[in-house]
């Protein structure tokens, strides 16, 4: 059970911090997959949920103000 979520940074997002958790239907954080400071690219990042019970979670990028919120399905 894993998938890869892919993101870009534009120019004018860089040198903003970035994070990319997954949370669980509770709203609690279950992963921490990027943390650290923008940089402009495009980027594709490998979550394993090996760990985690079937069901819905959320997957959440932020940088600087900005954020996006999507869901996912986890079947195992």
């Amino acid at each position: 059970p894993s998938t890869v979520i892919s993101y870009s940074i534009a120019g004018p997002q860089a040198g903003q911090p970035v994070t990319l958790g997954v949370y669980n239907i509770l709203g609690q954080e279950v992963a921490r997959l990027v943390e650290g400071p923008a940089v402009p690219g495009e980027y594709r990042v490998e979550f394993s949920a090996d760990q985690l019970a079937s069901g819905l979670y959320f997957y959440r990028i932020q940088v600087g103000d900005l954020s996006e919120t999507r869901k996912m399905i986890l079947m195992k």
